[in-house]
């Protein structure tokens, strides 16, 4: 079983990326299911993060698909590695629409990778409660910039 967490710039319009992930939501379920990947989509602030989780030729497949989609662009791995079971097991995909009111830089988010690399076993669930965690601490910073 493999992992796989990459972010990427998404180029449409901000007006459309409902549609975006309803539309890639769809698509995923039937795909995904075929080749057995799991993972969940995360859109914020013009940018994609996303978690596969699968056989590593299936994930290699998807991301060489992934790497042609129009959609975005600039796509970097943050995770890449070999897990001992899925975390999404039950979701052949799903999207988060997250705040447009925070800032998150995914260099911050390749530290914390590399962080993990050096010290732990990546869990896909930590991540993605690591990366909420990130998003709430942004909305408080900038709530009381605002104030």
């Amino acid at each position: 079983m493999h992992l796989i967490i990459y972010t990427s710039n998404y180029v449409g319009r901000a007006e459309d990326i409902d549609d975006v992930l309803t539309d890639i939501v769809i698509r995923s379920e039937i795909n995904n299911l075929e080749f057995g990947i799991t993972g969940l989509l995360f859109y914020h602030n013009g940018r994609f993060i996303q978690v596969l989780e699968g056989e590593r030729d299936s994930l290699e497949g998807l991301m060489s698909i992934l790497d042609k989609d129009d959609r975005h662009e600039n796509i970097q791995r943050i995770v890449d590695q070999t897990i001992k079971k899925r975390a999404f097991k039950e979701w052949s995909m799903d999207s988060l629409n997250l705040s447009e009111d925070v800032t998150v830089d995914p260099d911050e988010l390749i530290r914390i990778r590399d962080a993990y690399k050096k010290h732990l076993l990546v869990d896909s669930k930590l991540m993605v409660e690591l990366y909420k965690a990130m998003l709430a601490m942004g909305t408080k910073r900038q709530n009381k910039r605002d104030q």
